[in-house]
């Protein structure tokens, strides 16, 4: 940790001076000096090809700046911010980049091998430890081979094709992150959130994802044999969908982790999923009237709110499923497989999140649910009205 000194604004001058001086540093020249530019201000400069390998660097600020070809390797950028700047085809191999900032910055090309980009904090009056945040960043093509990026943050990057190879990855932020094309071998994922990530194409040979969150990824064309899934949330059957349906449970997946702020609620309304496998689906909330879900496997899905009225769901699978408030209506589940599912009324919440003391229970009016298995089911206050409950088996058994 380090703890800022007094800024000093510099003068062209003076900088080109001290650049110069780091060049000689850098060549073991006479009169070289190691640049030390601890917490100077250098936003929206244009510094393309600037040379400062193995400088001081602590809490820069280059938000802003051009820095195309640029070399940074070994520098000290503890806490720099680079937000919106352009440092592609930059060289960043071994830097300590703890806590640094990139949200939004241009990085296409860009060598971070083996760079540290792990939490961290710069001693203030109010010191608060940062993850380094790349959020909205362009990495396209970027070299993060074994790189340390433990709780790093790349919500909404892209980073097609990007190499991150042997990398330590543990509790990274990838939501929606577009990895289509990008090679993760070996790399420590565990804990790592990917909900909405896209993953087409990925090489993850060996790779570990255990304990990750893979809500909604698109996982099309990828090679999963021998990567680490254990007690992961993941829906591989649906890497088997097509790719516009694959992208539609995407974008439902962003939807429904941040609240309706990211991403687009599913309409699959009418389509022909028979005999699918949506196991562990997160499709809370989701549109799916009139589809054709026969034979369908949605054990474990999560189901909360979604809209199956008239769906055919006949011999589907929809074991341990969470279907408070989910609309049946209408709805063909002869034969479907119900046990341990969690039935029930969801309580309904204001505008600003307030109790209205309103439910909405699960809807299974007019359903036909001739011979269906709902052993270990508590309907609860499941509306049943008009229900074909003939043949049913119902309740908890032994």
């Amino acid at each position: 940790m380090e703890r800022p000194a007094d800024d000093m604004e510099l003068s062209p001058e003076e900088l080109v001076g001290i650049l110069k001086k780091h060049d000689r540093f850098v060549r073991r020249q006479n009169g070289g000096e190691r640049a030390d530019l601890k917490h100077q201000d250098l936003s929206s400069l244009k510094l393309p090809k600037v040379s400062l390998q193995q400088a001081t660097l602590t809490g820069i600020n280059f938000s802003h700046c051009v820095l195309t070809g640029a070399n940074f390797s070994d520098a000290d950028l503890f806490c720099a911010n680079f937000k919106q700047a352009d440092s592609s085809d930059a060289r960043f191999e071994r830097a300590d980049l703890r806590g640094a900032r990139f949200r939004g910055a241009k990085l296409v090309g860009t060598i971070l091998a083996e760079a540290d980009l792990r939490p961290g904090t710069l001693v203030t009056a109010s010191a608060v430890q940062e993850s380094s945040d790349f959020s909205d960043a362009n990495l396209d093509s970027a070299n993060l081979d074994r790189a340390k990026l433990g709780d790093a943050n790349f919500h909404g990057a892209s980073m097609v094709g990007a190499s991150f190879k042997d990398a330590s990855m543990t509790g990274v932020d990838l939501r929606g992150a577009d990895l289509s094309g990008a090679d993760l071998g070996s790399a420590r994922l565990q804990k790592a959130n990917l909900t909405g990530a896209n993953l087409q194409n990925a090489v993850i040979k060996q790779a570990r994802f255990a304990g990750a969150n893979l809500s909604g990824a698109i996982l099309a064309d990828v090679d999963l044999e021998g990567v680490d899934l254990r007690e992961a949330t993941v829906n591989i059957g649906a890497s088997r969908l097509s790719i516009d349906i694959q992208e539609i449970l995407r974008e439902h997946a962003l939807w429904v982790d941040s609240n309706g702020a990211e991403g687009n609620r599913a309409d699959l309304s009418g389509q022909d999923l028979r005999e699918c496998d949506l196991t562990g689906a997160w499709l809370n909330g989701g549109r799916f009237a009139g589809c054709n879900f026969s034979g369908a496997m949605l054990r474990r899905a999560q189901l909360v709110l979604a809209d199956f009225s008239s769906a055919d769901l006949s011999g589907a699978d929809i074991r341990e499923a969470d279907v408070t408030g989910t609309n049946f209506q209408d709805a063909n589940l002869e034969g479907a497989r119900l046990s341990f599912a969690t039935f029930g009324a969801v309580d309904l919440t204001d505008a600003n999140g307030e109790a209205t003391g309103q439910q909405w229970p699960t809807n299974l009016t007019g359903a036909n649910l001739r011979g269906a298995d709902l052993a270990h089911v508590e309907l609860g206050p499941t509306r049943t009205e008009g229900a074909d409950l003939t043949g049913t088996v119902l309740g908890t058994t032994d």
